[in-house]
């Protein structure tokens, strides 16, 4: 292997394909089979690893945003919910098949999440990503439900798993989080609207959680009612009001084809989503629904991929702002799992090949294209969102229509703080305290700093960030310190 590195290493403009030359002919002459990419990277010394990283990383786009990503799922279990159209299985929690790749790596280690965030961060080591920067997801459909000790101790396992300690209680799990060499930078939890009142939002703040991803499903009442969603639009956009006014990251999760909708109400659907000024979500997940009983029975007739990839066509040219991330399309249920409509997992890469153009952040991210150079240029879009005003403040690079990063200022109603919601450079992942191509090259400070100008001029005493536990440091460099669930600064005049 020593001579194989050797080889790469004296290879002039290396790239992925000449990779795959050299060490096939490498095997050839010693008569073994070719080693994977992540054999090579695990058999190099550090330096070597951080000169080959983006050239022998598997699954590059796991971590081309910034950070890891790692979904936990909770053990199976019933839901408040009676929607009809939510699989049901004795290998998942509701709304989860069994299948799903994060319910089969669940499943291996028994639902414990310490197991299952041990196994995470194992797999991405050895297929070369960096994994000290994390957000994790916990999937697992109406976790604030769940009863709060089994929350609590859930989370704090997690966040046992990255100290590799077993702190005492987790506050304490959450403070080691802070220095340790696997920080948990974002902590994401689903949930539904009428589950998403302010004692579940103190105690979401509680457990370090910085993003919740919200059930709506559809925005008409009349639909609501026909899936038996057990809560209306007016509950939604509560719902929405107070995580935004607590600092946090709203996702959506909306569905195509619920019965009672069509194609074209599919479509204005996402008009109003971004119109009505009480919804305006950050991020949103758009999926086909899953109503097998009633398919079985001959009353429902399921959507297919045309239908998809026909509604998706005409949103998102048209009604998906530049501040919205359309965070996941579809979901990862095996295509041999799904009865009937619709069956491509692929749809954002076929969209691409119809030549449809989106500028929602994920499609224009820096790292998800080819760019030589970048000149980054600072933009405002203003707009008003749940009785406050919102600042999306990014970094654009104008010739690849790239965004490079960006930060979510929020002016509550009534108050004199700010909130800094969201602030994210992206580019390949890279370990703390090294500098890579687009990460670490002060854009974060910089637009931090233009969130607080915002803030103070107008007539904001302080800034408050729902940051993630792992992100604390970083903030008290820049001026922050610790104020309850939050970081605090002051920007009086």
């Amino acid at each position: 292997m020593r001579e194989l590195i050797q080889r790469l290493e004296q290879t002039q403009d290396l790239n992925r394909n000449k990779i795959e030359l050299i060490k096939n002919n490498w095997a050839k002459q010693q008569n073994i089979q070719a080693p994977l990419n992540s054999d090579i990277y695990n058999s190099m010394t550090d330096e070597q690893r951080i000169k080959f990283r983006d050239l022998l990383t598997t699954k590059p786009t796991r971590t081309l945003s910034g950070v890891s990503v790692i979904a936990i799922m909770t053990k199976p279990a019933g839901c408040i919910g009676r929607c009809t159209y939510c699989p049901t299985s004795e290998l998942a929690p509701k709304s989860y098949t069994g299948y799903e790749p994060s319910s089969m790596r669940a499943r291996r280690n028994n639902f414990d999440s310490y197991l299952i965030v041990k196994n995470r961060l194992e797999q991405l080591k050895k297929v070369g990503h960096p994994t000290d920067k994390n957000e994790v997801i916990i999937q697992g459909g109406t976790f604030t439900w769940m009863p709060w000790d089994y929350q609590y101790n859930f989370i704090k396992r997690t966040y046992d798993a990255f100290n590799n300690i077993d702190a005492k209680d987790l506050e304490d799990a959450k403070i080691i989080n802070e220095t340790a060499d696997h920080r948990v930078v974002a902590l994401v939890i689903e949930t539904r609207p009428d589950w998403c009142k302010d004692e579940h939002i103190q105690k979401m703040l509680e457990l370090g959680a910085t993003r919740c991803e919200l059930g709506l499903q559809s925005v008409y009442d009349y639909v609501l009612d026909k899936i038996k969603r057990g809560h209306n639009l007016d509950e939604a956009k509560r719902a929405i009001r107070e995580l935004k006014d607590a600092g946090f990251k709203v996702d959506l999760h909306m569905m195509l084809g619920l019965p009672g909708s069509s194609k074209e109400l599919d479509i204005d659907m996402f008009r109003i989503l971004f119109e009505d000024q009480d919804l305006r979500p950050e991020c949103g997940v758009i999926k086909g629904s899953e109503l097998y009983n009633i398919w079985k029975a001959g009353d429902y007739e399921p959507i297919n991929d045309g239908y998809i990839l026909d509604v998706l066509e005409k949103i998102k040219p048209k009604y998906i702002p530049p501040y919205v991330r359309i965070k996941r399309i579809m979901r990862d249920i095996p295509s041999d799992h799904i009865e009937a409509g619709y069956k491509y997992l692929n749809i954002r890469q076929m969209l691409a090949d119809k030549g449809v153009q989106c500028r929602c952040i994920r499609c224009r991210e820096i790292g998800h294209k080819e760019v030589e150079s970048v000149k980054p240029e600072l933009n405002i879009i203003e707009y008003n969102a749940s009785n406050g005003k919102e600042y999306f403040i990014s970094f654009d690079d104008k010739q690849s229509d790239s965004i490079i990063g960006f930060a979510r200022l929020r002016l509550p109603e009534d108050t004199k703080h700010a909130f800094i919601r969201e602030l994210h450079v992206y580019g390949q992942a890279i370990p703390l305290g090294e500098s890579g191509e687009v990460q670490h090259k002060g854009l974060g400070k910089r637009l931090l700093a233009k969130a607080e100008q915002i803030a103070k001029d107008a007539g904001r005493d302080e800034v408050l960030v729902l940051s993630g536990v792992g992100v604390k440091e970083y903030y008290r460099k820049l001026g922050y310190t610790s104020k309850g669930h939050y970081m605090s600064k002051s920007v009086e005049a």
